[in-house]
């Protein structure tokens, strides 16, 4: 997660409107967690943009810009890429090239 370090300093969890953005590994033993369940929640809590990492391919993708839809609370964009490339999220460039692969 991104936060600002001040959000640390009440002693309690982080509440999810402090958190600029999350980023994940796909696990190998529950892959349908990161896909299904997080895209579907963290638009919800507000959570600006996900960063989804998926070394069993090589490739992840950003979600961003939460939305209301008929079907609830979404992100509005998705930019999906392969290792090597470099993504910004928000104020940030992360980037790829080294990331490994399972």
């Amino acid at each position: 997660m991104v936060f600002p370090e001040s959000a640390l300093e009440s002693g309690e969890a982080v509440h999810p409107r402090e958190v600029m953005a999350v980023v994940e590994v796909v696990s190998k033993s529950n892959p349908e967690n990161d896909y299904e369940g997080k895209m579907r929640d963290y638009p919800i809590m507000g959570i600006p943009s996900y960063l989804l990492i998926d070394p069993r391919t090589g490739t992840g993708m950003l979600l961003s810009a939460p939305h209301q839809t008929p079907e609830g609370r979404r992100y509005s964009t998705r930019r999906e890429f392969a290792f090597g490339e470099t993504i910004r999220v928000g104020e940030w460039e992360v980037a790829t090239a080294d990331f490994p692969t399972y």
